[in-house]
């Protein structure tokens, strides 16, 4: 059993812990207490700052709301502008679609009427160029017989046709009308005359003096002479009938006349046949 002596000693030993433990309360209470002074500086400053967000935060929510009245006052504006201006662009385009409809209705009935000036126009220009095919054809024709007489020295002529149409005896589903065709003792003239000459017609000349013994095989022991006649023919279309051997006649100072006779060449003998 302890000593008295040990029960003291043990109990000077617990209150020195003890106040040692009191020592160390006291400086925890005295952080704590600053800790704690901290913290309601910093929930102070905290709740300022919280006060002064709050009324940032309501006066741009003022300013914000504001401006989306001015924004909604502005969009029904332009939403009543919109609707405005849409009724006016329907109003706009109906009119313009009548005015459009009205104006093809116009020019439908101007086109026919062109079309039809246009008809009678061709028309009347068809019976100008026929007619001056006919006078350009009546002025030639005349002069074939001079031509016969003088160029080639015909004494006679057999037989003279104006704008005679022939079938071709080889193959009778042809039939082909000759402006001129002057028949000699041994020569046959063939005269192609146009009012607008042009390379085509020659070239279509040649092909009809190709079958010309088929339309006349009467005469198939004759030398064909070719003339191409118009009141004017280009010097370059002269020079290409010169070279196709055909004679170029047009007119002159006083009458018609053959300008290329010499170099085509005098056909009098049946070796000259084209």
């Amino acid at each position: 059993m302890p000593t008295t002596k040990q029960r003291v000693d043990r109990l000077e030993l617990k209150m020195v812990e003890l106040a040692e433990a009191q020592m160390q309360t006291q400086v925890a209470l005295k952080t704590l207490s600053g800790a704690q002074a901290r913290t309601e500086a910093s929930l102070k400053t905290l709740s300022e700052g919280m006060q002064k967000f709050r009324e940032e935060t309501q006066a741009a929510l003022k300013t914000l709301s504001e401006a989306q009245a001015r924004t909604e006052g502005s969009l029904k504006t332009l939403s009543e502008g919109m609707q405005k201006f849409r009724e006016e662009t329907q109003i706009a385009l109906k009119t313009l679609s009548e005015a459009q409809a009205r104006t093809e209705a116009s020019l439908k009935t101007f086109s026919e009427g062109m079309q039809k000036s246009r008809e009678e126009m061709n028309q009347k220009w068809g019976e100008v160029i026929n007619r001056l095919g006919t006078l350009v054809e009546d002025m030639v024709a005349p002069n074939i017989p001079r031509i016969a007489k003088e160029a080639f020295g015909w004494s006679d002529i057999e037989d003279f046709m104006v704008r005679r149409k022939v079938r071709n005896k080889r193959d009778r589903s042809k039939r082909q009308e000759f402006d001129v065709i002057a028949v000699g003792e041994e020569q046959l003239i063939i005269n192609e005359t146009k009012s607008r000459p042009e390379v085509e017609d020659v070239d279509a000349f040649i092909d009809l003096l190709a079958e010309a013994k088929d339309y006349f095989p009467e005469h198939a022991d004759k030398t064909i002479i070719p003339i191409f006649a118009s009141l004017y023919l280009d010097e370059s279309l002269v020079k290409y009938l010169t070279r196709r051997k055909i004679y170029a006649m047009m007119m002159g100072e006083m009458t018609m006349s053959i300008v290329n006779f010499q170099q085509v060449g005098d056909r009098r003998s049946s070796d000259s046949d084209t």
